[in-house]
């Protein structure tokens, strides 16, 4: 506790004497600590504290409010008000809806961002306080926020049934182009390496040029004063010379990380040099140059800091063979990837630290391997050859590796539907499997599959744990007599300590701490954790 509060008020001193604010030290610090394996613990520990200063901090704003000032300016409030309540929706759903989402999670998202949240007072606070705002702005503020705080559920309520209204109003050739730009376009292979080599460069050029930049700085403001003073007895030159090598030698890391590129980058610069495409290799021979200038910038800057009366194309030449030195001699300099791989070692800690505590395969059969699993909806097309057949006939979990969940036939729906039910022209099959699974599925069902793909919140079926507590009514229970597919849910996968069982049999009998994972709609799952009563299934079913 006390060590996480030092960080975080360390870091709010560290920002406010750089010129930032004290709120974005404490975020940032806020999420370094989240990103590590005591985030939890810190969390547990520091609660108390942080529902103190909420309080404090509410009840402090409030009393800052003057009610004569929301009186006198109503109607800038109520105009702001409304401002932020449609603007807000429309342009953040706007914004989702470009990002690749679909419609309806578009203008779910931008209904429930239609407010201001409590850091806007931080905000104004800061505004008054620099004198770039008037006084009376603050109040307007505040009561901007809490009208939108109190408006937002009934934006979240109200997303639903504005989508319901607005879909059949858009023409079919508008909606189709949106199911096609949300579903993605990754089918041609050079995009899609070109895509992941660009946002390597892109990623390596600013962290390793922000790196570079922050020790140029560090040594320019704190070193080289510090070296002058006490190294003062040495010609200026020789000085010079100390700190342009002291500063060049904590850069190498950071430019050997500017310059060169991972394995998995280089297996694909190569692959597009072997291929006869000019403007693949053109594209590739740009960015290795920029790279190599970037780094001769950067130690230019260093030379040029140090030496102010040497001509400038002397610096250039001499900054190039730096550049050329360490990039050929980039075997014997470890520090940088030592540096990577402790770096990444402690970024992936978290992530770690929770698959050895819970060893959960994102699969949920013996044919999904190491990908992530979701719900999507497949319609059934007329084309579709599996048309008038049984599911059990299908073997779908054999063939694709996927599940059916649920089936929406007009206006009814069938959860977790039994291997004898048929397959109908236009059903909606709600499936839970991998990428790959679901886009080789839907290619049999459906006669478009760019249509294949609807996001898992259009269901109300869900995929969601629970652990088998010591007051659980299903502890040393089995599947088939734990009635849970009275539910309509389905345990896809039980983890128990470091072992997993996929799709357990019905004679599987549940213990204290046991990791259940079900499919079934997300209210009944909760009746479960919160250890309701299940219903035991009657003598004619048969599990």
């Amino acid at each position: 506790l006390i060590i996480s509060i030092g960080f975080c008020f360390g870091l709010v001193v560290l920002a406010t004497h750089l010129g930032f604010s004290a709120a974005l030290g404490a975020f940032i610090m806020g999420s370094i600590l989240a990103e590590t394996i005591e985030g939890v613990h810190i969390e547990h520990l520091i609660k108390n504290i942080k529902d103190l200063f909420g309080a404090i901090f509410f009840v402090s704003v409030g009393m800052m409010v003057n009610p004569q000032v929301l009186a006198e300016y109503w109607v800038p409030v109520l105009a702001l008000t409304l401002v932020t309540l449609f603007g807000k929706s429309f342009f953040s759903s706007v914004g989702v809806l470009l990002s690749g989402q679909s419609l309806k999670t578009s203008i779910q998202s931008g209904f429930s961002l239609a407010q201001i949240g409590e850091f806007a007072f931080i905000i104004a606070t800061l505004g008054y306080t620099l004198g770039v705002m008037r006084e009376f702005i603050y109040p307007i503020i505040v009561t901007i926020s809490v009208i939108t705080t109190f408006t937002t559920p009934y934006f979240i309520r109200l997303a639903h049934p504005f989508y319901e209204w607005l879909n059949p109003k858009l023409s079919v050739k508008f909606k189709t182009f949106l199911e096609n730009y949300s579903s993605g376009g990754n089918s041609v292979n050079y995009e899609s390496d070109w895509k992941k080599l660009l946002k390597y460069y892109l990623t390596h050029i600013v962290v390793y040029s922000v790196m570079l930049i922050a020790i140029i700085l560090c040594f320019s403001q704190w070193i080289y004063p510090f070296t002058n003073e006490k190294l003062s007895g040495l010609p200026g030159l020789l000085r010079h010379l100390m700190d342009a090598l002291l500063t060049i030698t904590a850069m190498i890391p950071f430019l050997l990380g500017l310059m060169t590129s991972n394995r998995n980058i280089k297996e694909i610069v190569r692959k597009f040099y072997k291929e006869e495409n000019r403007f693949n290799r053109s594209g590739l021979t740009t960015l290795i140059l920029f790279r190599l200038f970037l780094a001769t910038f950067f130690v230019m800057i260093v030379l040029f800091i140090n030496f102010q009366t040497t001509p400038g194309p002397v610096v250039i030449i001499l900054a190039s063979a730096i550049v050329v030195f360490i990039l050929c001699a980039r075997n014997h300099f470890k520090a940088h990837g030592i540096i990577e791989d402790r770096f990444l070692s402690n970024f992936n800690q978290k992530e770690e630290h929770e698959k050895k505590k819970n060893p959960l395969r994102s699969s949920i059969n013996a044919q999904l391997s190491d990908r992530d699993i979701h719900l999507s909806m497949v319609t059934v097309s007329a084309d579709s050859p599996f048309i008038g057949k049984r599911i059990k006939e299908l073997d779908l979990r054999k063939n694709y590796g996927v599940n059916i969940v649920k089936i929406t036939r007009g206006c009814k729906e069938m959860y977790l539907p039994s291997g004898d039910e048929f397959i109908y022209p236009s059903d909606s099959l709600v499936t839970i499997g991998t990428d790959m699974q679901i886009v080789s599925f839907a290619k049999m069902m459906e006669a478009d599959t760019q249509n294949s793909y609807k996001d898992a919140e259009k269901q109300e079926i869900t995929l969601l744990p629970f652990v088998i507590e010591a007051d659980s009514e299903l502890l040393g229970k089995n599947v088939a007599g734990s009635g849970i597919r009275n539910l309509d849910c389905m345990i896809v996968e039980i983890d128990r300590g470091k072992e997993s069982f996929v799709n357990p049999d019905n004679q599987f009998e549940f213990q204290e701490g046991d990791l259940v994972w079900m499919v079934g709609q997300k209210d009944k799952i909760q009746q479960m954790v919160l250890h309701k009563t299940v219903a035991a299934p009657a003598a004619d079913d048969k599990p």
